[in-house]
């Protein structure tokens, strides 16, 4: 299968796409005005906020941002969780016990994580768990806090180009991300590679302490998952130059695998050089898509339950516009302030179900809509197929559609 080439817009990025939904942020407008999960009322009773405990508490805590749980539920199950058995986020607890030791304490907590409503993927997360307690206590003196201190020293200088930030970024990947195919006694015989952890991971973690204060602020590319994409490509800032037939048909657009590079590439690079704030960034990416774009009626669609794993078959809901549907569309789309720039539906059930995005349709409004409507482009995803018109961002109508809407 030949390889797709990758389009990234970044001029569409800078100028339009990621200003307008920071303005939105910094107004505390819908759906950017609740509280986040990670603040401090939501932590375990007595935790103090920037401690080494708090570190390992977030260090756990990302064995469960990878997906398959809400992270709101997570982060309250593992509160409790942390309140009645600190001793499992201690790794200087398990130094010392011998495999046969080790083996049960892994039995013991997947049993535990199962009572606790952690039991999503239990069995990767329990030795996830386990043997990187294992690794922080060997050699990193039970503080997930020194793997980053590298990174830390770089901070300043990462922010004087995008280069100098991605060098950092990649060196600190380097000791936190282990190399594929390697054998677990090599992974337990050194000090960078840990389990359960990939770029989405990485920048997940350096979210995490950066946001707790555990760590200085420096430059890195936000936490790239199927919301995130969703956003970029459907607002044309990502997108493919070629057409391949795919394994589940021709609609299957591309392996996600292939946009991340340029996912992590445009938004660490608006981040050096706007001196945009990543956390910020990373939040109006993720919360746009888990909250308002999933309400779309072109992104919904049903999974077949008798099958499993990626055999399970999807199937499109048609898009109905009726008055349930059409408010929602008010409260949600009709309120996004670059809702004029949005062009696909992308269901989710395809990236989570089959591994791959793909665009379902080209997006359309509510009939009451159609005045506003402005050029968007070929569902083809052929550049060449586009008129040069099209080609170009198109005008930003953000105030005629809010002073006529809201």
């Amino acid at each position: 299968m030949a390889r797709a080439a990758i389009m990234m817009r970044y001029k569409r990025a800078q100028r339009i796409v990621f200003p307008g939904l920071l303005k939105a942020y910094y107004r505390k407008d819908e759906p950017y005005d609740k509280h986040l999960v990670q603040d401090a009322k939501n932590l375990p009773d007595g935790l103090i906020w920037g401690s080494r405990e708090h570190a390992l508490y977030l260090w756990f805590l990302c064995i469960y941002m990878k997906g398959g749980i809400n992270s709101q539920v997570a982060i309250t199950q593992l509160s409790k969780l942390y309140t009645d058995h600190q001793w499992i986020f201690m790794p200087e607890n398990l130094l010392g016990l011998d495999k046969l030791e080790l083996r049960w304490v892994i039995e013991w907590l997947g049993t535990t994580l199962q009572e606790y409503g952690l039991g999503s993927n239990v069995e990767e997360s329990k030795r996830t768990w386990v043997w990187n307690s294992v690794k922080l206590a060997k050699f990193w003196n039970s503080d997930p806090r020194d793997i980053f201190r590298e990174a830390e020293k770089n901070a300043e200088a990462s922010w004087q180009s995008y280069e100098a930030a991605k060098a950092n970024y990649d060196a600190l990947a380097r000791l936190i991300i282990r190399k594929p195919g390697s054998t677990h006694e090599t992974i337990m015989s050194q000090p960078n590679g840990f389990y359960g952890f990939q770029h989405k991971m990485v920048s997940m973690i350096i979210y995490f302490f950066i946001h707790a204060g555990i760590l200085v602020s420096f430059p890195y590319p936000v936490p790239v998952d199927f919301h995130i994409l969703r956003v970029l490509i459907s607002t044309g800032i990502l997108g493919i130059r070629k057409r391949t037939e795919r394994r589940w048909g021709s609609r299957h657009w591309e392996f996600r695998e292939k946009f991340l590079p340029y996912a992590r590439e445009v938004t660490l690079r608006y981040v050096v050089e706007e001196r945009a704030n990543p956390q910020h960034l990373a939040d109006v990416l993720w919360i746009l898509s888990r909250s308002w774009c999933r309400h779309h009626p072109g992104n919904k669609s049903s999974v077949e339950k008798t099958r499993t794993a990626r055999r399970r078959h999807i199937t499109d809901l048609p898009v109905v516009w009726n008055a349930s549907t059409e408010r929602r569309y008010d409260r949600t789309c009709g309120r996004c302030p670059i809702e004029n720039e949005c062009r696909w539906n992308i269901p989710s059930s395809y990236y989570y179900v089959k591994g791959c995005i793909v665009l379902r349709s080209a997006r359309i409004r509510p009939p009451q809509y159609k005045l506003l409507d402005v050029p968007v482009t070929s569902v083809r995803m052929n550049r060449r197929a586009y008129p040069k018109a099209v080609r170009r961002p198109p005008p930003v109508l953000a105030d005629i559609h809010q002073s006529t809407f809201l």
